[in-house]
């Protein structure tokens, strides 16, 4: 698989097309109904709160530097969007845990029969409240790992964005890791239900990295577009099927196994 930027892009867009097929809409609206209550919360919280937020800020600022206060709003503003937007994906991808891990293994079953490939038996019932509670641990274990993986990079650039002249670089670094690690939380769906370990997903991204940046940052500016930024997560959980199928070519994963035989599973590297 050639690693590009457009590579990565094309997958979100193939995500949205995905979400329309029929026995796939219960795994995306569901989701969608409860980040819609993440969205508006989060955003009351925003407009809430950014002033003060700023105006305390400012209050550690030296006098002889009050006339920098436009540059201040304005590296604090793109900060703002960053955190938000990966605030509001945390948040969601927590809530739609097991609707996506559902979606996740869905997608893949309908790839791989259209690719002619073999296609396993699903481990859960299709369409029943058993299902999500079968699947509700697993999905939970799973994002507290990739949080566990998200929570001190993040405290890291937390810390930057406040040393003075370090500063002015962080919406970059923020950009860049959000960029990142929207890759991660969706392409680690399809990689989960297939058994293998968090790091496995880590060593796909990393092998294809302008496919990965081209991956997360289409998803990180659909976030930001109204009502789209309510879609875009089942789509780039479907894109990230996607990307895993065609990595498999080019990372020493294993492809599914034929339903006659048990599936093996992978160790970490």
């Amino acid at each position: 698989m050639n690693s590009s930027f457009s590579r990565g892009a094309g997958y979100i867009s193939s995500g949205f097309k995905i979400i329309r097929r029929p026995g796939l809409r219960l795994y995306v609206w569901l989701p969608i109904f409860l980040n819609l209550i993440v969205f508006s919360v989060l955003t009351y919280a925003a407009v809430t709160y950014t002033d003060l937020c700023f105006a305390w800020l400012m209050g550690f600022m030296p006098e002889w530097l009050l006339f920098l206060e436009w540059l201040l709003w304005l590296v604090f503003g793109v900060l703002l969007l960053l955190v938000y937007s990966q605030t509001f994906v945390l948040l969601a991808t927590l809530v739609g845990a097991p609707f996506y891990a559902i979606l996740a293994e869905r997608v893949e079953q309908q790839e791989r029969a259209a690719r002619g490939g073999p296609v396993e038996k699903s481990i859960t019932q299709p369409n029943t409240v058993a299902q999500l509670v079968k699947v509700l641990p697993l999905a939970l274990a799973r994002e507290t790992r990739k949080l566990m993986y998200y929570l001190p990079r993040a405290l890291l650039l937390l810390i930057v964005s406040f040393i003075p002249g370090i500063n002015t670089v962080a919406p970059l670094l923020w950009l860049a890791f959000s960029m990142w690690m929207l890759a991660v939380e969706m392409v680690d769906y399809a990689v989960d239900q297939n058994g293998l370990p968090f790091i496995r997903v880590l060593t796909v991204l990393k092998r294809a990295r302008m496919t990965s940046y081209g991956f997360g940052g289409t998803a990180l500016a659909a976030t930001y577009v109204p009502i789209l930024n309510l879609f875009i997560l089942p789509a780039a959980v479907a894109g990230g099927v996607l990307f895993w199928l065609d990595s498999q070519g080019v990372t020493d994963t294993t492809p599914a196994t034929p339903a006659s035989a048990p599936p093996e599973r992978l160790r970490a590297p």
